[in-house]
């Protein structure tokens, strides 16, 4: 958004702030849970380039961010969440999950410090098939042939994740693969602090830190365009590699991608079948207990938000005046 729509917007969103209009959500707040859905945490502001780091947070950014939630949230994790959903109550701060997706290795080397040092608890989603590896995430290496091949051509890549995203699974690897038959990677071009994954070994320290793990899946894969053996295996084999590994129970799932169209009653049944007790989507709100525990929607805190914005989100007062 640019132009005078955006000034006025700014210009609202700034009177929110100093006239503390913000409290006046304060009771929408209380009845439910924030989930904050994180992805990677770097040492530099990107700013600037926001079409390649919208998926990161500067180490900055992310201890402001956590220094707001705290002045209106409890920070939880999954027992709290558990609690939560079967209370019913009204507490007198209402909780903050923090998570992360995918299992980068800056979630250790860059925001585990930060987060123990603001005392936060988190549980980090890890997509198994990928930990460990040089691989880059599919739709990221997607992304970079694509854009390494015909630099500057956002609307196909746009056009592609989307087709990805949307098609048959078996479509979809066929795809990437023809993509990577055709094009050629630069790893030289590759930001390494924002696509590195962990190693199992990382994965441990976290853990031996005091933070929580879940399951991402293998393979990053759109679960509802799975068949259902296939979509067993992404939640069972994720669930019982992480256990193999760490001795860590991964009782939580967060569904790739996330959205509405991206799971399914039948991916929620297959997930308390394979042994999970809480499943994650994504959404512009509060999860509310009337999600269920397998529809917990969560907020994907993206970078490069003005601090107008972010408090208006997390306020509560966004979803009120929506």
């Amino acid at each position: 958004m640019s132009g005078p729509r955006a000034i006025v917007k700014s210009t609202t969103l700034r009177a929110f702030d100093l006239f503390g209009v913000h409290g006046l959500a304060s009771g929408y707040r209380k009845a439910r849970l924030l989930v904050g859905c994180y992805h990677g945490v770097v040492s530099r502001d990107h700013s600037a380039n926001p079409s390649l780091y919208g998926n990161t947070v500067s180490e900055k950014e992310f201890a402001w961010q956590l220094e707001q939630l705290g002045r209106w949230f409890e920070f939880t994790d999954l027992a709290g969440v558990r609690k939560w959903l079967s209370s019913g109550g009204r507490p007198k701060k209402p909780p903050v999950l923090i998570s992360f997706d995918d299992g980068y290795q800056n979630n250790l080397t860059i925001a585990a410090p930060v987060l123990r040092r603001a005392g936060v608890p988190a549980v980090f989603f890890l997509t198994t098939g990928y930990i460990g590896t040089d691989r880059l995430l599919w739709p990221l290496e997607m992304e970079a042939r694509l854009l390494q091949s015909q630099p500057g051509n956002l609307c196909l890549v746009a056009e592609r994740r989307s087709y990805c995203k949307s098609a048959p699974n078996a479509e979809r690897l066929q795809y990437l693969e023809q993509l990577r038959a055709g094009t050629t990677l630069d790893p030289a071009a590759i930001d390494r602090e924002q696509h590195d994954f962990l190693s199992w070994d990382e994965v441990r320290t976290l853990a031996a830190q005091g933070f929580e793990l879940g399951s991402h899946t293998v393979e990053h894969p759109i679960l509802s365009r799975l068949d259902a053996e296939e979509l067993r295996r992404e939640l069972q084999d994720s669930r019982a590699r992480i256990s193999a590994e760490t001795g860590r129970d991964a009782s939580a799932i967060a569904y790739p991608n996330g959205g509405a169209d991206d799971f399914t009653p039948e991916v929620c049944a297959a997930a308390a079948e394979a042994g999970y007790s809480l499943g994650f989507a994504v959404g512009d709100h509060f999860a509310e207990r009337r999600d269920g525990p397998f529809s917990l929607r969560r907020w994907i805190i993206s970078g490069h938000r003005s601090p107008e914005v972010f408090r208006y989100t997390i306020s509560g007062l966004r979803d009120l005046l929506s």
